[in-house]
Formats: C-alpha cells, structure tokens, sequence
C-alpha cells in the first residue's frame, strides 16, 4: 500500500466566486509549499471558461489534485451548505487527515454558516476573519452558533495587495458594474448606470479607466452584458452630446419625481444601452487581457479610484485605500438586507464623489493583519488534531508571534 502524498493547505474548492483569495494563497506559497485542491464537482459547470481559467491558474502555481490518500496540515474549507458539508466530510474520511480545519468566508461581512455541523465534521474550528470589524455583520445569528462550539478566530486582512494576481495590471481608475442582485428593477439600474456614466465622462480623457464586467458569468451579469455589444451607429461624439442632452431632459423635476419616472422602462432601457456602449468605447476591457476573476484581483492595480454601485468589493477597495464613487443612491426598496447594511457600515450616504470616507471603516489591525504570515507560521509549527480553542479567543494574522 502506497504512503498517502503529504501537503501543507488542502483547500477545499466549490467554484472561484466563492474563495477567490485560494489564488493569492497559490501565487505567495505555491512554489514553497505543497497545496493540494479537494474538488468534488460541485458547481464546476456553472461558469464556463472563467471557471476552468482560475482552475488552470491554480495549477500553473503548483496547486495539485488530491485524487487519493493524503495528510495535510490545515484544510481551509469555503463557506458550503449542509448537504455539502456532508458530502465534504464523507470524502475526508475516505481520504483525508488532516490538523486543523480552517473556515474561509467568501467576503468580509459574512459569518460561518453551520458552525455546529462544522464542528461536528470536522473538530474545533478557526475562522478567517477579514477585518474583525466587518465580520458577520450580515449574519449576526451565525456568531451565537459559533459561541457554542470550540473555535478560534484569527484576522487577515486582505493578501490582495501584497500577493496580487495580476501585478502587471494597471488603470488610473476601474468602471465596475455592481451585482445585478442589487440593483432589483430597470428604473434602478437606469439611474445606476447614468451616474456611473456621468463620473466616467468627466474624467480628464487621458486617464485610463479599465472596464470590468461582473464575474457572474463568462459575459458578464446583466448589467454589463450590453457593454460589450457595439450597435451604435453613430461616431462617439455625436452619441456622446445625445446621451448627456437625454439625461439632462430626463433629469427635468415634473411634480414629486422627474421626466423619466414618466417614461416607460422599454425607453429608458434603451438610454441605458447606449450608456453602456459609450463606456465600452471609452474604458479598456479587462476581459481582453486578463481573465474574468474578482475584481479584488485588480485593485491594486488602480492608482486613483473605482466606480461601481453597492458591491461586496467596495471592502476590498477601502481596504487598499482607493477612492470610490458610489453611484447607487436608490432608497433600499426591493434588495436583498445586505446592501442597506452596507449603506449603514460603510456611511455611503456620506460620499459624495470619489470619497474616501469609507476608509476609516476598515479596523487598523486588519490592514496590519497578514493572512500567509499566519499560514506560513501554521505549517512550520502545525497544531495537532483536535486541539481547539474554547470560546471564542480572537487572533491576529499579524506576522509576529
């Protein structure tokens, strides 16, 4: 019988959207350690060549299938539902030893769903917090879970900038359509893209501004969709003085509201296309160079600010400390409770322009925090099976013992 192959990380994988920091982990420790990718399948269809592109990155930095017997260190496991967490556990018993379950949210705001099933799976847990001041403001239910089980909780910012994807990446700004999620009817998403538009026009036309399409799909999600089909006939200077003379008229107050909330979504929804082709004109798409992963791949990359509406990445960019333009400024209506949470946290009704406001939001420890000084000190002294922290003890990835 073959000795079972030995690694440092397992990470357990489900789709790119869900741990897009596995890449920066890769590219920072894949050459010195020994990482191995737990993939059972799930979701692997979902999001085309994207999905195979951030699959093939991981493997190009030295990530390697387990496809039998191993032990490993730590598994960092992404946030996963019940019958996955199952699914999960009944392979790592077939399959897997391993020292420390390690628990990864997908974005800085969110808990640990199933904490106690967790835990029974897989033993005393440490989370990764990004920024203790953040975490699980979402979910607040999940941290009375999390009490009741064994667990530490360990800060780590963001490895986004210190270990970037794309480092040859650069724009003086990046255009950045929002989740479609938050922007629930076309009156919406019409005001969202004006004053998206408005902020890119008035930008000097020597800057370079990088046009990045949402990661839902290997086009885009719906609102950027339409920013990458040219059907403008006219040059972009004659469509340019249209759309802005449009959006003036609209923008005329007629009683309790303005033109365009007289008008009917079918005509609005015209004006926005042409929006979105006039940004498609003058912004570069990343999508021509570069792969549709996160745009927390690209921040660091952009020297003077991001516009873009209410989006999970907008902690990404006050983390690095680049200027953002809101452009969403629509009463909460039907999104999902995330977002007005985040109008709340981030004091977004403060902004006005590009705004650094939000910056003081990020707690100071989680910028000193410094998630692979934390994994690098785990694999050199490795904490036995089963030896959890009661309560709810809070580290700090700090690099410094």
């Amino acid at each position: 019988m073959n000795a079972p192959a030995r690694f440092d990380l397992a990470l357990v994988y489900s789709s790119f959207r869900r741990h897009e920091r596995y890449l920066n982990i890769a590219k920072a420790l894949g050459r010195t350690r020994r990482i191995g990718l737990v993939d059972l399948g799930w979701e692997a269809k979902k999001l085309g060549t994207t999905e195979e592109a951030f699959r093939k990155a991981l493997a190009d930095q030295g990530v390697v299938p387990i496809d039998g017997p191993a032990v490993a260190t730590a598994m960092i496991v992404p946030r996963l539902g019940p019958a996955h967490i199952d699914q999960l556990a009944s392979w790592v018993d077939a399959h897997l030893d391993f020292g420390r379950a390690l628990h990864l949210p997908s974005n800085p705001s969110l808990g640990v769903l199933g904490a106690q099933q967790l835990h029974q799976r897989f033993g005393p847990l440490t989370v990764l917090a990004y920024d203790l001041a953040h975490f699980a403001e979402y979910e607040p239910q999940t941290r009375l879970e999390l009490n009741l089980v064994p667990h530490e909780i360990v800060e780590i910012g963001s490895p986004c900038a210190a270990h970037p994807v794309f480092p040859d990446f650069a724009a003086d700004y990046v255009y950045a359509y929002p989740s479609h999620l938050a922007v629930p009817t076309k009156r919406h998403a019409y005001a969202l893209v004006r004053d998206m538009w408005r902020a890119l026009d008035a930008l000097p036309r020597d800057q370079v501004v990088a046009f990045k399409p949402h990661n839902a799909s290997d086009q885009g999600n719906n609102l950027s969709q339409y920013g990458r089909r040219p059907f403008l006939p006219a040059p972009t200077w004659m469509a340019r003085w249209i759309l802005k003379g449009t959006y003036r008229l609209l923008s005329i107050r007629r009683g309790r509201g303005t033109v365009a909330d007289r008008i009917p979504e079918g005509i609005l929804g015209k004006v926005t296309a042409v929006a979105h082709e006039l940004a498609a004109r003058r912004c570069v798409n990343v999508l021509e160079r570069y792969p549709g992963f996160g745009l927390e791949h690209f921040i660091a990359g952009v020297r003077k600010g991001v516009i873009t509406g209410l989006s999970n990445l907008v902690w990404e960019a006050l983390y690095q400390r680049k200027p953002v333009f809101n452009a969403d400024h629509m009463p909460p209506g039907d999104r999902p409770f995330n977002y007005p949470i985040m109008v709340e946290r981030y004091a977004m009704h403060e902004w006005h322009g590009f705004s650094t406001r939000g910056f003081s939001t990020i707690g100071d420890s989680a910028r000193r925090a410094d998630l692979i000084g934390y994994l690098e000190r785990l694999i050199a002294a490795p904490v036995p099976e089963g030896s959890g922290v009661s309560g709810s003890l809070t580290g700090l990835a700090t690099g410094v013992d």
